[in-house]
């Protein structure tokens, strides 16, 4: 069922590295995984998010393509990270952490990771996307 021979349908194994760990200062997408038909928890884990002059924003978004339409791809996430101009003018300080997403594949296809970076960016933001099988019935 799934293109990684060490993922049966069985959450209790490690996880694929969609993006690893690395600071991004400027737009980026990462090559695209084949994950195969399923259900997963995206682990986005972030360290480091430097908003010092305020106008910044990082948009970390989690795009899937179809089988029909390999070259389209279609957003099924997003978790974005910005300076305080960009929203309520208040001070933003922002946490590092890990966040989770499930997304269901139905489409047996393939998952990427894109960054949008705008504003005055000095030394960007760190964080890294694993994909982990869900264990349910297929």
């Amino acid at each position: 069922m799934y293109n990684v021979a060490t993922w049966p349908n069985d959450s209790k194994l490690g996880g694929v590295t969609l993006k690893a760990a690395g600071l991004i200062a400027a737009d980026n997408s990462a090559t695209a995984v084949y994950l195969g038909k399923g259900n997963y928890r995206l682990v986005i884990t972030w360290t480091a998010c430097e908003v010092a002059t305020g106008d910044e924003f990082y948009n970390i978004v989690i795009e899937g393509d179809r089988r029909d339409a390999a070259a389209t791809y279609y957003k099924v996430g997003a978790l974005g990270c910005y300076g305080a101009a960009n929203a309520t003018g208040d001070t933003v300080t922002p946490e590092s952490g890990s966040f989770e997403v499930g997304m269901l594949n139905p489409l047996d296809n393939n998952v990427r990771v894109r960054t949008y970076v705008n504003g005055t960016v000095a030394t960007g933001m760190n964080f890294a996307v694993v994909a982990y099988p869900i264990n349910s019935k297929q």
